[in-house]
């Protein structure tokens, strides 16, 4: 046994938290089990390997702590009575709530008798949100009045709230009780008046019949109010917001001149969230609750060691006290618990419930609800899926399996069947293997870095990814396109299923239509584009617009959308619609076949477009929606379309920034090898700062950059660039692109 603090634990109930908490720490050394002798405290005996004891002779007398989890006297129960015993022999008592105020005053004047420590064991107040709450409530009560406090309990856990209450309102000088008395319904109301507080009270009055404490609809939930706005605690397991109270300020133009004002209300974030518990009811209370319980044992130990034990004793009781008094009065208000019988309905699964109509919520409405951790997380998992699916295909092939089996780049190109046209495919693997440490390197060499990642591991990365990818970043159907491009990575590479084919099935756009559109950052993306064309209408006239690669219409249809709610079609005068494909020029021409200002038109943008006919210096504004990270030379096609736009002209790009991993399975296989600074530096996309250096260098100023570095989108890495041309001696001129 370890020569620690000897601790006895009394009941086989609640008193597995004690016991789990007390073997948990090493200053501890857990001697025996008081109980009746239940199946239930011999197995407890049996998975604490603790000694069994059911009647109070036994024990033996080097005990230093008692912590009794057993019904006090004022529920039928023995507790307090083993609490007096106890004390009366010299040990330190640890006594679980809820305690009648007589019995406490026995309890303290024993102790005090003996020179020994007596604590209330309460781990509701131990509980992080609620110690958090307190701490907050108590630091705004000391710059603003309490004007009020609302709050729903249930009457199981009515002992520690009242407790916390006081923690709140401190004791009070005067208190009175009212009733409102509900015959029916689940609560009943009660209201306070704490000296000048007002406290309203909804009680869940009920105990199941198989199970006292499995009705409760919850523990207790807490609003403190002051002139400022209000502190919420959702419940003891919870979060805590503060809540702002709206005060309009005096202005004579209320909604023009709010944005300048320094009205506190007005500059301050309505709702804070201060901190939360995002555990499983499982992980709650096998963590914080035994922590909080381990708490209380070290509160007595605390108590006993300092050297004003007993003042520090009887600060705590007079606090003890006055909880017991008011507790008695709300109990008495509330009268004896009804009896109810347990629901026969089974558990919904709100995260389920909350995925699915998340993956099925509008995009705006999708896009309000998400963080930027979940944000993070989503694309983290699509990540590791698709790059372990790289890593399976290679060991597939014989390669990474052993550890420390070292493999060259040469080694790969040599032995893995493919068609040469996507050897650049293995390079790009290799650095982002790299990269993201699945694989390390050494000269030329590589090798593996992680454990070997089994199929049903793989499978189950999937599984997760794919959800999260529903849930949260776009259609289904992409998402699976991503998943059977993964799982066709070896017929892609030999050439075997052409990247279209499973893009475009059957010829079917579908699931291109799903990419390009309705992802959640083509969707941000596009409103931004949108918002920024029809700002182009909004102070000019005969406006023309080129759009390059325009492809589905998956950002044509937005602009065009947007531009004609807005009535600004009267400003346009051309938009250009051009791609390589003859089928999308087609289909835009039956999409628009009642606008005058459609022109459709074949354009290569490897080549110069001003010799493909479109005009120079014509165009106000140019967009080029994910178009230029499948171009030869960036520089060049920069160069082309800053032939064609006039000195004011606008320039929207969206594009990637830094390497795409999903990408990397899937589109890259209808892409070409670059002839840029992609080649050198072996990448499929540009980073930010080689796409700024590109754009300085071809003749265009950022305007602007979005999503910025600390929005919820930035982990998507795809931005959109807004861009002017250069003035006056900057102008590049045609012969600059010779």
């Amino acid at each position: 046994m370890r020569d620690g603090i000897k601790v006895l634990v009394c009941g086989a109930r609640f008193g597995q938290f004690y016991l789990e908490a007390v073997k948990s720490d090493s200053r501890y050394e857990l001697v025996g089990l008081l109980a009746r002798g239940s199946d239930l405290a011999k197995e407890c005996a049996k998975r604490y390997h603790v000694t069994l004891y059911t009647n109070l002779d036994a024990i033996p007398e080097e005990v230093d702590v008692v912590c009794i989890a057993v019904k006090t006297g004022v529920l039928g129960g023995a507790g307090t009575e083993l609490a007096v015993h106890f004390l009366s022999k010299g040990v330190n008592v640890v006594l679980e709530q809820p305690v009648h105020y007589q019995d406490l005053m026995e309890c303290y004047r024993v102790a005090r008798k003996n020179h020994v420590a007596f604590h209330v064991g309460n781990l509701y107040l131990n509980l992080p949100q609620v110690k958090r709450y307190c701490n907050l409530a108590g630091q705004i009560a000391e710059r603003q009045k309490i004007l009020y406090v609302n709050a729903d309990v249930a009457t199981q856990v009515s002992y520690p709230f009242v407790r916390i209450l006081l923690k709140l309102l401190g004791k009070g000088k005067k208190t009175a009780w009212d009733t409102i008395n509900v015959q029916e319904g689940i609560f009943h109301n009660l209201s306070l008046r704490w000296d000048d507080t007002y406290v309203q009270i909804r009680a869940q009055n009920q105990e199941g019949n198989d199970m006292a404490d499995n009705c409760m609809h919850l523990l207790f939930q807490i609003t403190l109010g002051v002139n400022s706005g209000s502190l919420l605690l959702t419940d003891a397991n919870g979060f805590v917001f503060w809540r702002g109270r709206m005060e309009i300020p005096k202005l004579q133009f209320v909604p023009g001149n709010l944005p300048d004002s320094e009205d506190v209300s007005m500059t301050e974030i309505a709702t804070q969230l201060v901190s939360g518990t995002k555990g499983t009811y499982a992980e709650i209370l096998n963590q914080d609750w035994v922590s909080a319980v381990l708490e209380d044992v070290d509160a007595v130990v605390r108590m006993r060691d300092a050297p004003d034990s007993e003042k520090i004793m009887a600060k705590e009781g007079a606090m003890e006290l006055a909880s017991a008094q008011i507790w008695k009065e709300f109990m008495q208000k509330l009268g004896y618990p009804t009896k109810i019988a347990g629901s026969h309905e089974s558990f919904i699964s709100f995260s389920k419930l909350l995925s699915e109509y998340r993956s099925k919520a509008p995009m705006a409405e999708k896009y309000a609800m998400l963080s930027e951790q979940e944000i993070r997380e989503a694309v983290d998992q699509m990540n590791e899926a698709s790059l372990i699916s790289i890593l399976s295909y290679l060991q597939e092939k014989g390669f990474f399996l052993e550890e420390g089996q070292q493999v060259s780049e040469k080694d790969l190109l040599m032995s893995l069947p493919m068609d040469p046209k996507f050897e650049f495919i293995i390079e790009r693997w290799l650095v982002v293997l790299t990269q993201n440490e699945f694989l390390g390197k050494e000269g030329n060499l590589y090798h593996r870095k992680i454990r070997l990642i089994t199929k049903k591991e793989l499978s189950q990365l999937w599984e997760n990814a794919l959800k999260l990818w529903k849930e949260r970043l776009g259609p289904e159907s992409v998402g699976h396109y991503f998943y059977e491009s993964a799982s066709s990575l070896a017929r892609q590479l030999k050439g075997e299923i052409k990247a279209n084919y499973l893009l475009y099935p059957e010829g079917r756009n579908e699931i291109a239509n799903d990419l390009y559109r309705n992802t959640m950052i083509a969707w941000y993306l596009n409103q931004k584009i949108s918002h920024g064309v029809s700002g182009v209408l909004e102070s000019r006239e005969n406006v023309r617009i080129l759009e390059v690669g325009a492809g589905t219409g998956a950002t044509s249809d937005v602009v065009l959308r947007g531009i004609r709610e807005k009535g600004l079609d009267r400003h346009l005068e051309e938009y250009c619609y051009t791609d390589l494909s003859p089928y999308f020029l087609m289909e835009a021409r039956k999409r628009y076949e009642d606008a005058s200002w459609l022109v459709t038109k074949e354009v290569d943008v490897n080549a110069s477009v001003i010799s493909q006919g479109i005009e120079a210096h014509s165009y106000d504004a140019i967009i080029a929606a994910g178009v230029i990270n499948n171009v030869d030379n960036t520089l060049n096609t920069l160069k082309y379309f800053s032939q064609c736009l006039r000195e004011d002209g606008v320039l929207f790009i969206s594009e990637a920034v830094g390497e795409a991993i999903q990408m990397l399975i899937s589109q890259v296989f209808m892409m070409q090898k670059a002839k840029d600074a992609r080649e050198n530096e072996n990448q499929t996309f540009l980073s930010k700062a080689k796409w700024l250096e590109a754009f300085e260098r071809a003749g265009f100023m950022l305007e602007e950059c979005l999503p910025q570095k600390d929005h919820k989108l930035y982990p998507l890495q795809q931005v959109l660039f807004v861009l002017k041309p250069l003035t006056g001696n900057g102008i590049l001129k045609d012969e600059d692109t010779k």
